[in-house]
């Protein structure tokens, strides 16, 4: 997770300012933002950000919430954890997927499991995404149409049409 703490975003400002960028900086709560219609030419989601939204029904709801802040023509451009991100788990994969899935029927852990689901050192739930075209749905599905897709890279550049 990234500490995005008043003095960090005061120290963005500023190098922004000094570039001669007009850029606004906000940490918003990702499931509750509170934005204009076509308020943004672009929303950046950075360090994997994508795939620490879980499960895709909340991914859904975010890419639509981002569909509606952005200008027509508008970028969102994203980063996410493919399955390829994986192999440092690699053999501890199976059982933690068995575990995950036993686990996800029983309050208070993700009820709404999907095969990808793990927990990453820190203790947060990441969805690492195993299949590109799932993915590639969510975005559509949204109302974006695909700019850029870099699956290797874990790379999304989206557009509003």
């Amino acid at each position: 997770a990234c500490d995005w703490s008043p003095r960090r975003i005061e120290v963005a400002r500023r190098e922004a300012h000094r570039a001669g960028l007009s850029i606004q900086f906000d940490v918003e709560d990702l499931y509750d933002l509170h934005y204009s219609e076509r308020a943004f030419d672009y929303v950046l989601l950075a360090n994997v950000g994508y795939s620490l939204l879980t499960p895709r029904s909340r991914r859904v709801c975010f890419l639509k919430q981002a569909h509606s802040f952005l200008k027509p023509g508008g970028l969102l451009v994203l980063s996410f954890a493919a399955a390829g991100d994986m192999l440092f788990c690699q053999p501890l994969r199976r059982p933690l997927e068995r575990l995950a899935s036993k686990l996800a029927r029983h309050a208070p852990f993700n009820r709404e499991y999907e095969p990808g689901d793990l927990m990453a050192e820190g203790s947060f739930l990441i969805h690492y995404f195993l299949d590109e075209v799932a993915l590639k749905d969510e975005f559509e599905e949204s109302g974006f149409a695909i700019r850029e897709f870099l699956w290797e890279e874990g790379l999304a550049v989206l557009t509003t049409v």
